[in-house]
C-alpha cells in the first residue's frame, strides 16, 4: 500500500500550496514570480504591478 503524502504548505508554514503564484513587474522593467503579492520592487523600489500568473488573458504583469 503506497502512503500519500499531502503537503498543505511551503516550508515558510504560511504560504498555502493553493495559492496562486504571481507574476510582478516594475516600470524598470524588473519582472519576477511570487508566490505572495509584493507591493514594491527588491532591486530598485519601484512601485510593482502584479498579477495571477494563471491569468486567462496571456498578458504579461505590466502591460
Amino acid at each position: 500500500m503506497a502512503i500519500k503524502f499531502h503537503q498543505k504548505f511551503y516550508s515558510d508554514k504560511v504560504t498555502a500550496i493553493t495559492d496562486p503564484f504571481y507574476m510582478c513587474r516594475c516600470r524598470n522593467e524588473h519582472a519576477y514570480w511570487s508566490v505572495t503579492y509584493q507591493r514594491y520592487c527588491k532591486e530598485c523600489g519601484e512601485k510593482l504591478h502584479c498579477v495571477p500568473a494563471d491569468q486567462k488573458n496571456k498578458k504579461t504583469a505590466g502591460s
